[in-house]
Formats: structure tokens, sequence, C-alpha cells
């Protein structure tokens, strides 16, 4: 009897851990699930210094505009996109589109007004501004993705931005799958890899991108750990301010 007592009890002791682990488990996959970058300048820092170096890089000119603004030419209203990714594919075009931007802007500079305005005065209308000839680029409806948070904005922002490396990879007939995958090597490349934690960020969200394993996880939130124990004293000073 006592050694029967001895086992029921060790293998009850194990269920407990075994449940106890599973809900320290989900209670993390909760919190990543709904984490805010918002509340770490750090990771906002980082991010951001990302996405300038990879732009200017690869001189992509990026644009904040409102939903509908981007989608102004769009009649279905279920096809509206978050972000646009736009590029001439003709080198010819490329030179005289960069040439056409010298020039506006020599212009603006010169009498110190738009090109709009500048128009107006001698007597035209135009709806032609520099913007119009800076290739490529990337439109982004901040005013949209920011109702989710800056998060979502970031992921937009990297998938446009893998549509332009899918562009160089795979060609014009790519696939928003190409520019998912591009967009998260990119991400990969660029950051730590605890940003794994977040879906927007590993695109785990995305229609046909593989989930993290548990290891990769692991992984992820150990990283995410030792950035949280580095940082405590920001991260909390933030919160402080925000409550």
């Amino acid at each position: 009897m006592p050694v029967i007592a001895t086992i029921i009890m060790i293998l009850l002791c194990g269920m407990l851990l075994v449940a106890v682990g599973m809900i320290i488990w989900l209670s993390i996959d909760i919190y990543f699930s709904r984490f805010k970058i918002e509340k770490h300048p750090v990771l906002v820092a980082m991010v951001e210094k990302a996405l300038h170096d990879i732009t200017s890089r690869e001189k992509i000119h990026v644009f904040n505009k409102s939903f509908e603004d981007i989608n102004v030419d769009k009649v279905d209203r279920d096809k509206w996109a978050l972000g646009m990714y736009i590029h001439i594919n003709s080198k010819r075009q490329q030179k005289r589109a960069a040439k056409t931007l010298v020039e506006i802007l020599a212009l603006e500079t010169e009498h110190n007004m738009s090109y709009r305005e500048l128009a107006k005065l001698n007597g035209h209308e135009t709806e032609i501004t520099a913007e119009d000839f800076m290739f490529p680029k990337i439109l982004l409806a901040q005013d949209k993705l920011m109702k989710w948070g800056l998060i979502d904005y970031y992921g937009t922002y990297f998938h446009e931005i893998g549509h332009h490396f899918a562009v160089k990879t795979v060609g014009n007939n790519h696939t928003e799958l190409d520019a998912n995958q591009c967009g998260h090597q990119i991400i990969l490349e660029n950051l730590p890899y605890f940003f794994q934690s977040f879906s927007e960020f590993n695109y785990e969200y995305r229609a046909n991108m593989k989930k993290l394993s548990r290891g990769e996880k692991l992984k992820a939130y150990c990283g995410y750990l030792v950035y949280y124990i580095k940082n405590r004293k920001t991260i909390i000073k933030k919160w402080q301010k925000n409550s």
C-alpha cells in the first residue's frame, strides 16, 4: 500500500506540474497576442531604425496616406488595401520619372512653393506633385492601421517592403505569399529573434505562413526576457507615464 500511495502521489505531482506548465505557457501566449509595442520605446526605436536603414539603402520612398486616398481608384471596397507598393519596370520610364522629379524639386526650391502653387500662379490647374514621380514607393493607410495599433502598422510596413524584394527576386508576377515570405525574411535579418513572439512580425496570422514551433517560441520568449530585464526601468517608466 505505501508503494502504491507513493506512485499515485508522484503521478499526481507530475500531472500538477504539467498543468501548471500549460497554464504558464498559455498565459505567455496570451501576453504576446495582446502585446502593445507602444509601451516599449526601445523596441519602437529598433523597428524605426531597421525600417529607415532598409528604405534608405533600397531608395524606397514612404508616404502615410488615408485609407480612402490609397484606394481612391478601387470601386470594390472589399478589395481595399491597407498598404501599397508602387514601382516602374521600364528603365527608360524610371529615368524619365527621375528627371522630371529633379526638375520639379528644383522649381519648388527656387520659388519656395509647391508645384501646384507654381502652376496656379501661371494660370494652370494641376493635380501633379513631386510625389507622383518618386519610385519605388510605399503607401500606408496610417489612419486605419493605427486604430489597431502601431504593431499592425509595422507589420504592414514590412509586408510592403516584402513586395519590393519579391519584385527583385521573383519578378512582377509574384504573389502575396511571396511578399509575406520576403518581408518575414527581412524581419529575421534586421531585428532580434524575439520579435518572432509577435504575430505581426512572424506573420503567423497571414495565410499559408507556418506557425512557430514550441522550440522557436521558447527561443523567442527567452530572448524577450533578456530584453525585458535589461530595459525594465524604461518599460516601467513608460507604463507609469501612461497609467
